[in-house]
């Protein structure tokens, strides 16, 4: 169950599921759960983390590689489960997605000194 931080009150925290449509809340004092969850009212999503590790892979290998869209899109989707394959976009929404990741301009690297990082913008 994946849990994202509230709030946080005088005596407890606060979580909820990452869902927002999901009503699932957890209270907890000191690293102990003071009120737990109500029964899920879904079924599991069994292909959403391999959903996941399919996105953040071809990001990283957009980003850091020259490979044609096309041979990345198979590597990463090559042994994928039945429920997985049914989570993943279109074939053509990750294609377009690999374009735009290319675009961003590289990120600054914190370890440069202000001057060097003002020349690199």
């Amino acid at each position: 169950m994946a849990l994202e931080f509230v709030e946080s009150e005088c005596w407890c925290t606060i979580w909820r599921r990452c869902h927002r449509s999901y009503k699932g809340r957890c209270h907890t004092a000191n690293r102990v759960i003071m009120k737990p969850t109500s029964q899920h009212s879904h079924a599991a999503s069994t292909g959403q983390l391999e959903t996941a590790r399919v996105r953040s892979t071809v990001k990283r290998r957009a980003e850091q590689t020259e490979e044609p869209a096309r041979m990345i899109v198979q590597a990463a989707m090559g042994n994928l489960s039945r429920a997985a394959q049914a989570t993943v976009p279109k074939t053509e929404t990750i294609k377009r997605n690999i374009r735009r990741y290319r675009q961003l301009p590289p990120q600054i690297n914190n370890n440069l000194s202000a001057e060097l990082r003002l020349n690199f913008k």
